[in-house]
């Protein structure tokens, strides 16, 4: 149900009251948190140790081990093991599983010991790696005996013990709706190739001066071929030998549309924050986990993690001096940290991260897992560095421009004390506002399980929908259709002026997205990345951008970056002013106390064309709610009065 005309008016004053009528007494004026408050996580077990298997299986079956979990919407898939016959080689599993935060547990594959339909070509002894999900379809690597070999096919499953075989693979798949990428052998030829995109061992590596790839399983063994794929690209790594024949790995993009393929790290790329070093430490590359085997040694290729054209990864020289390791994110040909040996971990004060390990992204979010440092300087002796590369992991949320601490070692969960933290590639998605986050936790009393942690995804980040959308580098107004996969849950349309009294030019967008700075680009005179002004005919006309919905919204809070002391802006929405000035703003969050956005209607950030002083601001999100059915979104007695201290002024003319 909609709000009606007259009822938006009074939730844009600020009261909003039970049976939907404005009402004048009994009303109680609350302290409404910022969009800050991503901090907040709510938990949700999937499966423990005690968890008795789905109900096709014996009643007394339990699970004796799980893998890294994979997440797509409300369901959570990943390999485990139940008490019994020991299957060779730790880690890997005898079964497939999917749960869901609904309460739900479904066995979708298991080892079969004869041939039977599950699959229809053999024996299944067990699962190699992490299984993928998409939607309602998972995709699984076991090791399928077909009479003659063993292979290691790659299966989908669109319901329980119903797959298709698509081909024998060297690596673990990656599924996006409904289709599959693997690296697999080229027939008859000791090379690999990167099944359903164009690359292969004849592809050139850029900046490799004419080498080729060699190898799509980077380190050798059945487990570090690892690419991330979403139909329009695909992040991969790869082996290569270089001029001087050396062996080279690194972290590549290939973009279907163009067919290109740009290196996000090797030996030609800078660290970020280290200008005069490369990625060029090939094992720097590698992850130190895998499921039930020790973290130490190197055991498993990190696995990057695409969201849209957005590519996360982490990088770890374990014994270098000065230290580099960090999680970094390539955006539309830029590269920026989000995490590295100078970055502060919020789960220990006076520390920084040190060790980073699986990663997962949606473009509007980053997950990591990281460890902290033995004290607080970057150059450590490689001794003491190698001594604080075992303890202390944590998992870690980027997100409305803070790193929070999900949980970490030490801590209760579950009643519980938590021992070991995994996350895989595709373990963060988004559901109803919520970021949801599955991961494995291993606990001091020797069970695990799969966990979802759940926060608020209230944070607009318009980062990634810039990279993946360029028409809004083009136009003055465009229409952005929902794309969750980058943090976008609803229709939008964006807009971006030069307003000069009831006048509107039109304008572009402007970001620099090293810096993270996102402004409006308008006439001659302005900053590109910044929101300020520009000069129309020598008079000072104020940069302005719009944002309107598809839905009703309640605006929790704007993230505004760049936004001192001298700077001031003129912002409106629904169509009523205020300005908003640097004593306004909270760790660079300007709460907005739910205030009302009707569907259409349009949220302005402008230059206040009053400010002589300032140098202007970058929009770097919004945190909103869609606004329920208002039986549901009412509370049960009295009403609420916005915080009514906001001083919201004029109604602007539209232009």
């Amino acid at each position: 149900m909609i709000p009606t005309t007259w009822q938006r008016a009074w939730l844009r004053a600020g009261v909003v009251c039970r049976g939907g009528y404005p009402l004048l007494v009994a009303c109680v004026i609350l302290a409404l948190p910022s969009s800050h408050a991503a901090a907040a996580f709510s938990f949700q077990r999937i499966v423990n140790s005690f968890t008795t298997t789905p109900p096709s299986e014996p009643p007394t079956a339990t699970y004796d081990y799980v893998g890294i979990p994979a997440m797509s919407g409300g369901s959570v898939v990943f390999g485990a093991k139940t008490l019994g016959p020991a299957i060779g080689g730790g880690g890997l599993y005898d079964r497939i599983e999917v749960g869901t935060t609904g309460g739900a547990l479904t066995n979708y594959a298991k080892r079969v010991v004869s041939p039977g339909p599950n699959p229809p070509v053999g024996t299944i002894a067990f699962f190699f790696d992490d299984p993928a999900i998409s939607g309602n379809q998972i995709a699984a690597r076991p090791s399928a005996y077909d009479g003659t070999s063993y292979k290691a096919p790659i299966f989908t499953y669109v319901a329980p013990n119903a797959p298709t075989t698509l081909g024998v693979a060297w690596g673990a798949p990656s599924l996006f709706s409904g289709s599959v990428a693997y690296a697999a052998n080229k027939v008859g030829v000791n090379v690999t190739q990167l099944q359903n995109t164009f690359v292969d061992a004849s592809d050139a590596v850029p900046g490799g001066g004419g080498a080729l790839f060699q190898s799509f399983t980077p380190y050798g063994g059945p487990f570090d071929s690892h690419i991330d794929y979403n139909i329009n690209y695909a992040v991969f790594l790869a082996k290569w030998i270089d001029a001087s024949n050396v062996s080279r790995v690194g972290v590549y993009r290939w973009q279907k549309s163009t067919d290109t393929i740009v290196a996000v790290a090797d030996k030609n790329v800078s660290i970020p924050g280290f200008p005069a070093d490369k990625f060029d430490d090939n094992f720097a590359f590698l992850n130190t986990y895998f499921d039930n085997v020790s973290t130490t040694g190197v055991v498993q290729s990190a696995r990057p993690s695409l969201a849209g054209s957005t590519v996360l990864y982490s990088y770890n020289e374990q014994f270098s001096t000065p230290a580099r390791a960090g999680v970094y994110r390539y955006v539309n040909g830029s590269l920026a940290k989000v995490a590295d040996v100078t970055t502060p971990n919020p789960s220990a004060p006076g520390f920084n991260f040190r060790h980073f390990e699986g990663v997962s992204t949606l473009g509007s979010a980053h997950a990591f897992v990281a460890n902290s440092v033995v004290n607080n300087n970057a150059a450590i002796p490689s001794g003491a560095q190698a001594a604080s590369i075992g303890g202390g992991y944590g998992i870690y949320l980027d997100t409305c421009g803070m790193i929070s601490e999900v949980t970490r070692q030490g801590n209760i969960l579950d009643g519980r004390v938590i021992s070991n933290l995994e996350i895989g590639n595709r373990a963060l998605t988004t559901v109803k506002f919520k970021y949801n986050l599955a991961f494995r936790a291993e606990f001091t009393d020797g069970t695990e399980g799969i966990y979802v942690a759940s926060t608020s995804s209230l944070c607009y980040d318009p980062i990634p929908v810039l990279a993946d959308y360029g028409n809004l580098f083009s136009a003055s107004l465009v229409q952005l259709p929902a794309d969750p996969g980058i943090g976008v849950p609803i229709d939008a349309t964006w807009q971006t002026r030069v307003q000069q009294g009831a006048a509107a030019n039109p304008a572009t967008f402007g970001v620099d997205f090293e810096a993270g700075l996102i402004g409006v680009n308008g006439l001659p005179g302005n900053n590109p990345n910044l929101i300020d002004f520009t000069l129309d005919s020598g008079a000072v006309a104020p940069e302005e951008l719009a944002l309107a919905f598809s839905e009703d919204l309640a605006l929790e809070g704007l993230r505004l970056d760049e936004f001192d002391e001298l700077d001031s802006l003129r912002l409106t929405i629904g169509g009523l002013t205020r300005t908003v000035t640097f004593a306004d703003l909270h760790d660079g969050m300007l709460p907005l106390a739910d205030a009302i956005l009707a569907k259409g209607e349009t949220i302005g950030i402008a230059w206040d064309s009053a400010n002589s002083l300032g140098d202007g601001f970058s929009f770097n999100g919004l945190g909103y709610r869609v606004v329920p059915e208002p039986a549901s979104w009412l509370l049960a007695s009295g009403c609420i009065a916005a915080i009514s201290g906001l001083p919201w002024r004029t109604r602007r003319p539209r232009a």
